[in-house]
């Protein structure tokens, strides 16, 4: 029995540190998936990550002082996160107080300066017989 609890402590551990690595590649490649630029896909996952990281760390912050079972204490604060996850996203699909749209400009920023080194490239260099030429102007 004490090594079951030991392999399921280590488990937890590890679920732990990568879950929020795994949740941002899912989240960015379902918004890409929908058509969403790069960058706004990491700006609304991000987002949304922190929103969640946020009121779990809020929730566990405020149950702290209260002497809970800990499956219970578990139940709360993976419930207050999981909360705030939906909230937000129901927020930023109804572009609630501005949340979509912030977090598009936000994401098209990023895209713009990504996109930068590409655009000058393509304005002063032109391949011309095997080699790039630099335009004059640049």
């Amino acid at each position: 029995m004490q090594s079951i609890v030991k392999m399921f402590h280590q488990w937890a551990k590890l679920y732990a540190k990568s879950a929020p690595y795994i949740n941002m590649i899912v989240g960015v490649g379902i918004d890409l998936a929908e058509g969403n630029t790069i960058g706004v896909s990491i700006a609304h996952t991000g987002a949304g990550l922190l929103v969640g990281s946020l009121a779990t760390a809020a929730v566990a912050f405020a149950l702290g002082g209260f002497a809970l079972p800990a499956v219970a204490m578990g139940v709360f604060v993976a419930g207050g996160g999981l909360l705030a996850g939906f909230a937000f996203e129901a927020a930023y699909k109804n572009n609630f107080l501005g949340t979509k749209t912030g977090i598009d400009w936000v994401g098209g920023k990023f895209d713009y300066y990504n996109n930068l080194p590409r655009d000058y490239k393509n304005k002063c260099y032109q391949w011309q017989k095997g080699s790039y030429k630099m335009s004059y102007g640049c």
